[in-house]
């Protein structure tokens, strides 16, 4: 058996007791996060960034405008923005955002990411921007 075979088959070895050890994984074992801005103080562009604890990872994005704050009470239809594949490392979207304080200053912008990976079950994560700078201008 040549050395790069030898290599290749151990490899494989090694693969293949992990994953009967660790088993298909879970949700709260890839801990999928979303960081960005809670509320923006200024017009401009502002970028997200997604990290899911995995190999090969997809992420999709999407976004929309809700006159609350509240993921479940608002109505507006998500469009998908961005999608993207990585084998390691997190993923970013950027958007240019404008202050909007209309409503009493409840406008926000809400974000979902949905995202996987090899032996990781989907998770989905809400991410709500406000649109007005605290205290009103």
């Amino acid at each position: 058996m040549t050395r790069p075979t030898l290599v290749r088959t151990l490899l494989t070895a090694f693969f293949v007791l992990f994953l009967t050890t660790a088993g298909q994984g879970t949700a709260s074992a890839a801990g999928l996060t979303v960081s960005g801005p809670g509320v923006i103080q200024r017009s401009g562009t502002y970028t997200y960034y997604a990290d899911l604890h995995a190999f090969y990872q997809s992420y999709w994005w999407y976004a929309r405008f809700c006159p609350t704050k509240s993921v479940s009470s608002c109505t507006a239809t998500w469009s998908l923005v961005r999608n993207a594949y990585h084998e390691v490392g997190g993923d970013s979207y950027s958007r240019s955002l404008s202050v909007d304080c209309t409503g009493g200053g409840t406008r926000s912008f809400q974000l979902k990411v949905t995202a996987s990976g090899f032996a990781t079950p989907a998770e989905t994560v809400y991410k709500v921007t406000g649109l007005c700078p605290d205290p009103l201008p």
